[in-house]
């Protein structure tokens, strides 16, 4: 009774008091649980309410339709709005050249396809096809929404040469599962049911550094696997940088897990079934309830094991006694007799459809209407293909490189066989389970310099047809709007950049998949690429960064998505990959302008990051050194997202990296200290903490780190006492760390006039650090330096954009600039070659390379080309704060309030409308400068503590 009392109240709560205000409302949830349950279940209820109404808002951000397919580029539907099973219907639209080599638009291979344009809501998006040389013949395929359940693909083909092409387009639709089976306990109707991540403690008799951090937003000990009821099992799969460190649960004496059982059944004899398997070679013995000893046979497949008990037991407590490592899937309690009953069922889901295919419509607006039912979803999914010529195939797998690519192209009956090969020399593919319902236009003749346009309509369960020439004017008004007011528009200095920023802002916006696990539910997620299937915190941040440029609502999602609270006892912020900690610089963003609201929103779950990050909570083990350094080091293999670093390599290959503190790891805890620092005299909190910790890390940097010899931050290595001993260099003296880390406390400010001297020096030097393409990763001067590693001889842009707003920092704008037109004019040559958005560029021939539809990292350049040429855009360094940024409608006018520390000379650029001439007033001298129309950079003096600016049109 008490629990139905408290779910109703929760829900009042939840559904009617103000969402905006979430810690208000974390107070209710826990007011609410106080009056019905004692006080120490308080804060795991209303812990568990808040994150499940976080999760409840973010479902809402999306639309049910979108290009959230992670497997062919295309249009999918989430088919449970609840987002808890996590199954897609996907549909693609695939142009070909009648019995060409074709190739479908597999979204992690190039394939001749990429995002084109891309509208922040979804409502129309499209997708360019090399169908033979590029710019010769290809087709933009269009998604434009009409309605919340019906979509319009539009397939534009144009013809480019002095022949004509024969051409059909390929429509495949498929509903996809996380996986083929899904495994159910069979249980006798008496039972007591308990799902092994379902437990009240578990824990390990030596803390794991991740204990309270762990990696992709589990809970502690829970893992993925599709072998397990509810695909989740329980236990220690250590992460891969520290296995052989920690033994796997079970394998210690005193790890323990604890369950609640149903204390209102009673059995006459029971038994307890646990299926499992073992992880180790040795027999693991667990003392049940402090009285039973339950040993379990060796299986390396999933098994049950059963034990008789005495009575009945009011709770189940694991403890190990240290002899074996085990993964457990559920426990149940029945009566003896009945335990042979107790084991899993297989179930295929099942893909296949029941079909029903009928001709409607006449002349011009005939076509063929594919109607397809799912077992076990709620209603069907049509797709109307306008067109005379349609025939319906099937393709018999889940993988479309399955069927032989030139029985795609065909339409003859002779080769609906898609997946049978010419020769015996040759087998059959099945590489994956899976069905597609093929509808097929086939005989598309295109003149000459000419093009082809077909149109099918796409919806969940009925719709109103209209006729092919009504598609036609609503998808020409629909590309007008988007080019009117969504492409990537720049002034005319910049309209250079255009179309390489608009590729980059449309993969950006469709590199978004469902499903991802977080937590206990499943969400969409924007990845650095659809090659990673996975949450990604860095990279994230910086495709939140430029989406406040033009999808800020997405910016915030993303922010929401990777923090946590302090009710959560499983990760303080979401990790996965290097923890560079670039959520800080989002919330620098967003609470620019005096943004209180924002400000507070959001400050104390990333004073959680921080105080983890610091090592100051949760076993954070980053502040393990005596030093005084940080490290990242136990909770990933890359401190910096570089993964190929040498100094990185090298701690690796000497097997030290557990006693080497990189430099990233402290001077990024400067810089989002000082990000913090401000937020908190935002809203009135104490800034001391923040004060004491920049002070603490400066100095053992400079007393450390600094390698007066090299001239640049050196790693530090420790002994096994965590005392510091040495700077990381090679036998032969030379710096480990000649690269990007080596100079990175440039950005936390925290550097000597003397330091400042020497790193500018090496970033500037066409002999050290600055290739002619941009900054490299790694000093081309180096003994390490190679031309054919990762990161190692390539240019990337993430670290690049904070070296940037650095420069600006320290009034290096022509350095500044330089870094960005570097960046900006090999993106260009890049992506006007290729039409890819890659992942870096190589240091000697400016190539892309490495995935080529990426977005995260190479977000940067989307906001180097805001900085200069998009108008109503202001970019300043990290000490400058902006308090107001004001634009007129026109963006022909800006009233700006810029806040900065005494003594420093900064630079703030701002971007208006290139239509007129500008000038400034202010309430100090204030020098400006312009580089083109419409760009004007101040020139902050360094006597000033607070500017007002006015730019006005002269």
């Amino acid at each position: 009774f008490a629990t139905s009392i408290f779910y109703f109240l929760s829900h009042i709560i939840v559904t009617h008091t103000n969402r905006n205000n979430k810690a208000a409302n974390y107070y209710c949830l826990k007011f609410a649980t106080v009056i019905i349950y004692k006080e120490e279940q308080t804060e795991k209820t209303a812990a568990f309410l808040w994150r499940y109404w976080i999760m409840k808002k973010l479902d809402g951000v999306f639309p049910v339709w979108g290009p959230y397919s992670k497997k062919y580029m295309g249009i999918s539907r989430i088919v449970d709005e609840e987002m808890k099973r996590g199954i897609r219907f996907d549909c693609t639209a695939a142009p070909m050249i009648f019995g060409s080599g074709a190739r479908v638009p597999n979204t992690t291979v190039p394939c001749g396809c990429r995002a084109w344009h891309c509208n922040r809501d979804y409502s129309y998006f499209s997708y360019r096809f090399d169908l033979e040389n590029k710019d010769d013949v290809f087709s933009e395929v269009s998604y434009i929404r009409l309605s919340d359940e019906s979509i319009l693909i539009r397939t534009e083909i144009v013809n480019n040469t002095p022949i004509i092409q024969n051409c059909l387009i390929n429509y495949f639709m498929s509903l996809e599962y996380r996986n083929e089976e899904v495994w159910s306990a069979s249980l006798p109707e008496k039972s007591c049911f308990v799902k092994a991540d379902r437990y009240d403690l578990f824990e390990y008799a030596h803390r794991r550094p991740w204990d309270e951090q762990n990696p992709d937003a589990c809970r502690k000990g829970v893992f993925d696997d599709k072998n397990f009821t509810g695909e989740k099992g329980l236990g220690d799969r250590t992460p891969k940088s520290q296995r052989g460190l920690y033994a796997p649960f079970g394998c210690e004496m005193g790890d323990r897990v604890i369950y609640s059982t149903d204390a209102g059944q009673l059995w006459d004899h029971p038994c307890l079934c646990v299926r499992y398997r073992t992880v180790t070679g040795s027999q693991p013995s667990f003392v049940l309830n402090g009285e039973t000893t339950l040993t379990f046979p060796l299986s390396k497949e999933l098994s049950i094991a059963r034990f008789e008990l005495e009575k009945t037991p009011e709770s189940l407590e694991l403890v190990s006694l240290g002899t074996g490592g085990l993964e457990l899937d559920f426990l149940a309690i029945v009566e003896s007799g009945d335990a042979n009953e107790v084991g899993v069922v297989r179930k295929i889901n099942d893909v296949i459809p029941k079909a029903e295919v009928s001709k409607l419509g006449e002349g011009e607006n005939a076509g063929t209407l594919s109607v397809l039912e799912y077992p076990e979803t709620d209603g069907d999914y049509r797709l109307m293909a306008f067109d005379k010529n349609v025939r319906i195939r099937s393709v018999p797998t889940g993988c479309l490189e399955d069927c032989v690519s030139s029985r795609l192209s065909n339409s003859d009956v002779t080769f609906d066989r898609l997946t049978a090969p010419f020769s015996s020399s040759f087998r059959a593919k099945h590489s994956d389970p899976g069905y597609f319902h093929n509808v097929l236009i086939h005989t598309i003749f295109v003149q000459p310099n000419s093009k082809e346009v077909r149109y099918s309509v796409l919806s969940k369960g009925e719709t109103e047809y209209l006729t092919v020439g009504q598609y036609e004017a609503l998808a020409e008004k629909k590309i007008a709007e988007y080019k009117s007011a969504e492409e990537f528009y720049l002034n005319e200095a910049g309209r250079t950049y255009c179309l390489s920023n608009e590729l980059l802002k449309s993969a950006a916006l469709t590199n978004v998949v469902y499903p991802i696990s977080r937590y206990d539910r499943y969400v969409i997620h924007f990845t650095p690429g659809k090659r990673w299937d996975s949450l990604y915190t860095w990279d994230t941040g910086f495709i939140a960064l430029a989406f406040l440029l033009y999808a800020p609502e997405y910016a915030e999602y993303l922010l929401e998505l990777y923090l946590s609270d302090k009710g959560n006892p499983d990760f303080a912020f979401v990790l996965h990959g290097s923890p560079v900690p670039m959520q800080f610089y989002v919330y620098e963003e967003l609470i620019k302008s005096n943004d209180r609201k924002l400000a507070k929103k959001y400050y104390d779950r990333l004073k959680l990051y921080y105080d983890f990050y610091l090592g100051k909570i949760r076993g954070s083990t980053t502040a393990k050194f005596k030093s005084g350094l940080l490290t990242t080091y136990d909770y990933w293999y890359s401190s910096s997202g570089m993964d190929d670093y040498p100094a990185q390599m090298a701690a690796i290959h000497d097997g030290i990296l557990g006693r080497v503190a990189p430099v990233i790891s402290s001077a990024q805890a400067i810089r989002i200290a000082k990000i913090m620092c401000t937020a908190a005299k935002l809203i009135g909190r104490e800034t001391e903490e923040y004060s004491e910790d920049i002070v603490k890390l400066s100095d053992a940097l400079q007393r450390y780190s600094w390698n007066e010899e090299s001239g640049y931050f050196s790693f530090v290595v420790h002994d096994k006492e965590q005392m510091p001993v040495g700077k990381y260099t090679l036998a032969s003296g030379e710096d480990h760390n000649r690269g990007t880390e080596g100079v990175y406390p440039l950005v936390s400010g925290i550097c000597t006039n003397e330091q400042i001297e020497r790193l500018l020096g090496h970033l500037k030097s066409e002999k050290e650090m600055l290739s002619r393409y941009g900054i490299s990763a790694v000093d081309i001067g180096a003994s390490y330096y190679k031309v054919d590693g990762y990161w190692n001889g390539n240019i990337w842009f993430p670290h690049q954009w904070l070296l940037f707003r650095t420069m600006l920092d320290l009034g290096e704008a022509d350095f500044a600039f330089e870094i960005a037109k570097r960046a900006l004019n090999i993106w260009k040559r890049e992506c006007e070659y290729s039409y890819y958005t890659f992942e870096m560029v190589n240091a000697e021939t400016g190539r892309g390379g490495w995935f080529h539809n990426f977005s995260g990292l190479s977000m940067p350049l989307n906001r180097w080309a805001a900085a200069y040429y998009k108008p109503g855009t202001v970019t300043a360094g990290f000490d400058t704060y902006i308090s107001k940024a004001e634009f007129s409608d026109d963006n022909s006018k800006a009233d700006l309030c810029l806040l900065k520390p005494k003594g420093k000379k900064c630079t703030v650029i701002v971007t208006l409308n290139d239509g007129f001439s500008y000038k400034a007033s202010a309430n100090c001298e204030l020098k400006t400068a312009s580089r083109f129309q419409g760009e004007i950079e101040l020139q902050l003096p360094a006597s000033a503590e607070r500017i007002e600016v006015m730019l006005t049109a002269k």
